[in-house]
């Protein structure tokens, strides 16, 4: 039977001073290396102090260079105190101007959004607020569930109403020009798309974006739709309140025949109609009808019908289902 050697007490001996060498061996490699690596990192953290210390001096040299070169603060002009200020620069001149327009600008379409609100009549779109920012006008408005008129007109029949439907309409929009009329308020944009229905399915007059303070003075602005124009307006001349019941005729005829009195291929073409007020009526259309609107479609903004005698017009009164309001 063999022995194992290493139970032999030399064997032991020996073994154990090689491994105990080895032992030694990875001990100084490893501090070696170790001491390798701290020499290297410490000349490396001096380098990277240097670079630092390089880069706050060039920093607080250039920061001093810029202040120096640093025009003082300018507080923005007010456009309230323009005319206290003196000794500005036309820039500074400038900025104000603009920012004053855009105030001027604010104010007008704020007294714009003041003129519906004023108007209190059951055929006017109530207007229950307002506010804005430096950009827009939010108007607050009485919700009209039934939409434009115009898609409801679209949507009949030949894209027509009847008489009785357009004679009601034509009532109750008469009713709120005559309103608007006596603020001294002429609306100027009479169309089916600025025509809204309520809940009950009344009309409501709304959009007043080229809507007029005028109470005492001729206006002579070209606004509105084209084939709404006066005779007046295509010509240049100056107009009044009377362009509300031009308006108020052309609605008439389009709801009762389904399209526009002075229709035509070319703008030209319309614009010669409506100077000469050259219209022609389909036959289905009653001599009443005709009426009404031929003495709303007058060249002469002077021998137009009043909007009180429009109410009392006997083909209205036969066939309107509302009555004017009372106040």
């Amino acid at each position: 039977m063999l022995k194992d050697n290493r139970t032999n007490p030399q064997t032991r001996r020996t073994i154990s001073q090689v491994e105990h060498n080895l032992k030694e061996l990875k001990i100084s490699k490893v501090a070696s290396v170790l001491i390798e690596n701290t020499s290297y990192n410490a000349q490396n953290l001096d380098i990277a102090k240097n670079q630092c210390n390089t880069y706050l001096q060039n920093k607080e040299n250039n920061f001093k260079k810029s202040t120096e070169l640093m025009p003082p603060p300018k507080l923005p002009v007010s456009s309230k105190t323009i005319d206290c200020v003196s000794n500005v620069t036309d820039v500074e001149k400038s900025k104000a101007d603009k920012n004053f327009n855009i105030e001027k600008n604010e104010e007008e379409n704020i007294t714009k959004s003041k003129k519906q609100n004023e108007k209190k009549h059951p055929n006017i779109l109530k207007m229950y607020g307002y506010f804005h920012d430096d950009k827009r006008v939010y108007l607050i408005l009485e919700y009209a569930p039934n939409g434009e008129l115009f898609k409801e007109l679209n949507a009949q029949p030949g894209k027509r109403f009847n008489e009785i439907r357009t004679a009601t309409y034509i009532s109750q929009l008469a009713d709120a020009l005559k309103y608007c009329h006596s603020k001294n308020v002429i609306h100027r944009d009479i169309k089916p798309e600025n025509l809204l229905l309520g809940i009950k399915g009344e009309l409501k007059m709304a959009d007043f974006g080229w809507s007029v303070h005028a109470p005492s003075s001729r206006r002579n602005t070209l606004c509105g739709t084209l084939d709404y124009l006066p005779p007046e307006m295509v010509v240049g001349k100056t107009h009044d309140h009377t362009v509300d019941l031009w308006g108020l005729g052309v609605l008439c005829y389009e709801c009762l025949v389904g399209t526009p009195p002075f229709l035509a291929t070319t703008y030209e073409e319309t614009y010669l109609k409506i100077k000469k007020a050259q219209y022609k009526f389909p036959d289905f259309i009653s001599e009443d009808a005709r009426n009404l609107i031929s003495k709303l479609l007058v060249v002469d903004p002077g021998q137009r019908l009043p909007l009180k005698d429009v109410l009392t017009h006997p083909w209205i009164v036969q066939n309107r289902t509302t009555e004017p309001h009372v106040p």
